[in-house]
């Protein structure tokens, strides 16, 4: 999501900001009708592609104009849904991916020209999970594009996509084992110097180091005592993301953010933030009885060089955006 060295990110309003050297944030743009997750930028040019709740993928420039449009040929689950469940640019820029959801078993990836909107190679494939995938995200491995499948207790699976040919075709990289991301994150999170990768296993909530690109299992974090298992629980994590470093940051279900040692295989501490500490999650939701501490951190990204934390709209103490240095790890909070 950043062209060249300059990073863009977007807010709920649509709003399209470039982070600045010192962390200001400039505006430069706006989408229009997008659906939120469903954006993505151009990794070279002041371009972005998104979906429309009316089942459109856009491609334009920030200032609104407007290169092709792209009509999902697909039908929503429910009415207010997008037929359209994830758009990525290729790694070179090339090529828009789309998956488009055809009513409840099949889905429909294309990939297609950035520049003129032809397809240049698609697919009908079926649901692995028969129509039980709630979720389907479009990520990158470091020589190829993948799409993963979220299918909660029935399980995940991760596909490999090959478009050499008009018919796309795919080969399966993992099944049923490994703990879903959240929010269109990645199931596998790849090492800065993509010779490595992490997945976590659903039911042990334990992370496994792989080699790449042929998949060797490197290390498995060690089975927990009972009584660190009843803290792990607590929070249970559900995001993983390399630092440029080596180490590693966390997101819980609570959204509570953790270092990680990927070589010792084991968390390190939590990582508190002045003015935007862990507190019950009744304080922040209204409703809710619960009073385990959690943060209201809504997404969690990286950014060329950064990573970036959005916080939840329902939380009026801190909102905006959150940026971490990789190494350094906290950079600013707004």
């Amino acid at each position: 999501m950043w062209p060249g060295n300059r990073k863009f990110i977007y807010n709920s309003e649509g709003m399209i900001f470039e982070i600045m050297d010192d962390f200001a944030l400039r505006p430069c743009g706006k989408l229009d009708g997008f659906v939120d997750y469903k954006v993505t930028f151009h990794p070279q040019k002041e371009i972005v592609a998104y979906a429309t709740k009316e089942g459109m993928v856009v491609v334009s420039d920030f200032n609104g104009n407007c290169f092709w449009k792209y009509k999902s040929i697909g039908t929503p689950i429910l009415k207010h849904d997008s037929p359209i469940y994830s758009i990525c640019f290729s790694k070179d820029g090339s090529e828009v991916w789309i998956v488009d959801r055809l009513g409840f078993g099949d889905i429909f990836i294309s990939a297609v020209d950035a520049e003129t909107g032809i397809e240049n190679s698609a697919n009908t494939f079926e649901d692995p999970f028969s129509g039980l995938s709630y979720g389907f995200t479009l990520s990158h491995s470091p020589t190829s594009v993948l799409i993963e499948f979220w299918a909660g207790d029935y399980g995940v699976e991760v596909w490999e996509l090959n478009n050499t040919s008009s018919k796309m075709s795919h080969s399966v990289l993992f099944t049923g084992e490994y703990r879903i991301g959240q929010q269109c994150h990645g199931l596998l999170t790849f090492h800065p110097n993509e010779n490595r990768f992490m997945a976590q296993e659903q039911n042990e909530n334990l992370f496994y180091c792989y080699s790449w690109p042929d998949k060797s299992l490197i290390a498995k974090q060690r089975e927990l005592t009972e009584e660190e298992e009843e803290k792990e629980d607590s929070c249970s994590s559900i995001y993983f993301a390399y630092l440029k470093n080596g180490m590693a940051i966390i997101k819980s279900e609570l959204g509570r953010l953790h270092l990680f040692d990927p070589e010792k295989m084991e968390r390190i501490e939590e990582i508190i933030i002045e003015g935007f500490e862990p507190m019950p999650i009744n304080e922040i939701y209204r409703g809710l009885k619960e009073e385990e501490l959690c943060l209201p951190t809504k997404s969690f990204e990286r950014l060329g060089n950064l990573m970036v934390v959005t916080t939840d709209s329902n939380y009026s103490k801190v909102k905006g955006i959150i940026i971490f240095l990789e190494d350094d790890v906290i950079v600013q909070t707004r």
